[in-house]
């Protein structure tokens, strides 16, 4: 009754949910779904006590990867549209972005066609800590005021097809634009405010999301490859990890910048050490059946994770070492032998970590 990954609410609406998208605090899930007639839906969860809005009309896709919405970086309000990659059934009117309402789960105000229906919208993020909406079609990148959605400033004729992250409290965002081979992303940083580009590299993967650290001097990217690739803002420097084996789909930052968590498309919730990208663990919600998806947040300033699997199940993650260790030490009820220690972690010196067994 008392482990490091529990349980705490489940979302019955559907066997597999389209999409689950945890807040920027861990408090809330939005999950996304089809009815059986191909309709789309939405509703927002409590992630901690299970309480739930109505359902709300919405279009949905099945099986899309990256990011169809945004949430406020305080919460409390989400932007919810389906991207050109629609199968022209489901998807409402082009270049359409519905605003709601977490609490009630209704929408705050009309959807809004950001491009006069002449185009499909790639992306959308928060910028200006909230204050404006960066959203993307087939050729520019442009901003418009969070509250009333109208534009604000000139265009900027970059493409962004995946996941832009607002990167520190002003208009600097990084942005990403997809290879026509699907093997690599080019990657740029823009000053929206100056309509300039300030720096630009490509990644050797198909990027489906991004997160910018705290202190805005790093962004993670992870994708198809299943690996996390950190980009240092300042001088463009990558770093690497090791491969999850299947895609990811989300990113996060922990408050005070130590720690990466990130969710595969295996169903695997992975913890990383956020300055190294050396693992340190990764665990899968139960699942009956195929896997599925799972989305992750950090919770608060906590160094717990919400974990929204697309099954509808929502668990927290205790990620504290010595609470692991101890978990470990009581299922084991002994110590590691010298042995053992060789073959498990050879680059260590041997020490004691369950003296009470």
């Amino acid at each position: 009754e008392d482990t490091y990954l529990r349980q705490t609410t489940r979302v019955g609406d559907a066997d597999t949910f389209a999409w689950a998208h945890l807040s920027p605090d861990g408090q809330q899930a939005v999950y996304r779904w089809l009815d059986d007639a191909g309709t789309g839906w939405v509703r927002f969860v409590d992630t901690a006590t299970g309480e739930r809005t109505p359902p709300t009309r919405l279009p949905a896709v099945e099986g899309q990867p990256w990011v169809s919405g945004a949430w406020h970086p305080r919460g409390g309000r989400y932007v919810g549209y389906v991207s050109y990659r629609c199968d022209g059934v489901h998807c409402g009117a082009p270049g359409t972005v519905t605003v709601l309402d977490s609490a009630s789960g209704r929408s705050s105000q009309e959807p809004q066609d950001l491009v006069d229906g002449d185009d499909d919208i790639y992306s959308v993020a928060y910028i200006d800590e909230g204050r404006s909406l960066l959203v993307s079609d087939s050729e520019r990148t442009f901003v418009v005021e969070g509250e009333t959605l109208r534009p604000r400033g000139e265009p900027v004729d970059v493409l962004t097809t995946c996941c832009a992250t607002a990167i520190g409290d002003g208009g600097t965002v990084m942005v990403h634009e997809w290879s026509s081979d699907g093997l690599s992303t080019h990657w740029r940083v823009l000053d929206i405010d100056a309509g300039e580009v300030l720096s630009e590299g490509d990644a050797d993967l198909f990027v489906y999301t991004s997160a910018a650290s705290p202190d805005g001097s790093t962004v993670a990217l992870a994708g198809t490859t299943g690996e996390i690739v950190t980009v240092d803002i300042a001088t463009g420097t990558e770093r690497e990890s090791t491969s999850l084996g299947a895609e990811v789909h989300w990113l996060s930052y922990s408050d005070d910048g130590e720690l990466l968590v990130s969710g595969a498309a295996d169903g695997g919730v992975s913890l990383w050490d956020a300055s190294t990208l050396d693992l340190l663990g990764t665990v899968h919600p139960p699942r009956h059946g195929e896997s599925v998806p799972s989305g992750a947040q950090f919770i608060g300033d906590t160094h717990d994770v919400a974990i929204a699997s697309y099954d509808g199940s929502i668990y927290r993650w205790d990620t504290d070492v010595d609470r692991a260790i101890d978990f470990a030490c009581q299922m084991a009820g002994r110590d590691m032998t010298e042995e053992e220690w060789a073959q498990f972690l050879p680059a260590q010196p041997y020490r004691s970590v369950c003296p009470q067994h």
